[in-house]
């Protein structure tokens, strides 16, 4: 924060309020908090951190940075953690719960897609528009500021064969082929 200068980051890096992270093409960053909540930085993304503090009295902690292009996963601290994740775009301010996983998705236009894969969280447009989104929803909101529809989001596939964690080994692995198996999510078209 203050400077022009981009400083090369590593696991010992501390960042303080107003710092930014920027990823290049190809790269990656992941921000960990003191109350457990992680991002995942995809490539090409510009944050911001803007708070992450603890009420000494309350001992309510609250993380909040801003996304300004890019995209994140995030994965918001534990229940037993008393305290809020405020995430900002250009466009929209989300506001996630404890134990809540999602993404974020911000264009340069400042046009935001989210995505809530387990927990909840609330999101208010610059508009002024009001959405509360639970598991497996999404909202994208445009450049305007103008929130769409809320989305269904498929459930993630369950792998059924071969069990999670499980070593395999090939005596060639030229001739080496896997069989996943796993249960059909209902509307899917495609996996990935």
């Amino acid at each position: 924060a203050g400077t022009l200068e981009w400083i090369q980051a590593t696991q010992a890096v501390v960042l303080r309020q107003n710092d930014l992270v920027r990823t290049g093409s190809g790269a990656a960053a992941e921000i960990r908090f003191v109350d457990g909540t992680v991002f995942n930085v995809r490539p090409d993304s510009l944050i911001t951190i803007e708070e992450s503090s603890q009420n000494p009295v309350s001992r309510q902690q609250r993380v909040a940075l801003s996304i300004q292009s890019g995209e994140a996963n995030f994965q918001t601290a534990a229940r037993d953690v008393p305290g809020s994740t405020t995430i900002s775009t250009p466009t929209v301010r989300t506001t996630a719960e404890r134990d809540t996983a999602g993404n974020i998705q911000v264009a340069e236009s400042g046009a935001t897609g989210l995505r809530i894969f387990r927990g909840q969280g609330q999101a208010e447009t610059k508009g002024g528009q009001r959405i509360a989104l639970g598991s497996n929803q999404g909202v994208n909101v445009d450049a305007a500021g103008a929130a769409g529809p809320t989305m269904a989001l498929p459930t993630v596939p369950q792998l059924t064969a071969p069990s999670n964690g499980t070593d395999i080994a090939y005596p060639d692995l030229a001739q080496a082929t896997t069989l996943l198996l796993w249960n059909a999510v209902p509307g899917a078209t495609a996996y990935r």
